[in-house]
């Protein structure tokens, strides 16, 4: 059994907040390019596709706030 240090986990929560950030930005942004496509498609009928985007993202950012708190308990 190896022994792993305390740097590696909050270098490894760090990485991967950096990549939640960074997903949780181009699905925002492909949920607000999204409205304009669904109206111009279903007119107001069609929002709910940009509404269905929101579920993700949504979870995505929770995610994101555990992954924060995870980072503050790590010792370093």
């Amino acid at each position: 059994m190896t022994t792993v240090s305390h740097d590696v986990h909050l270098w490894d929560v760090q990485r991967a907040a950096a990549i939640m950030i960074l997903a949780v930005g181009v699905l925002g942004a492909v949920a607000i390019l999204s409205v304009p496509f669904a109206i111009g498609l279903y007119g107001l009928r069609g929002l709910w596709i940009p509404a269905v985007l929101l579920i993700p993202l949504a979870l995505q950012g929770w995610g994101l706030g555990v992954l924060r708190r995870a980072e503050s308990t790590l010792p370093g």
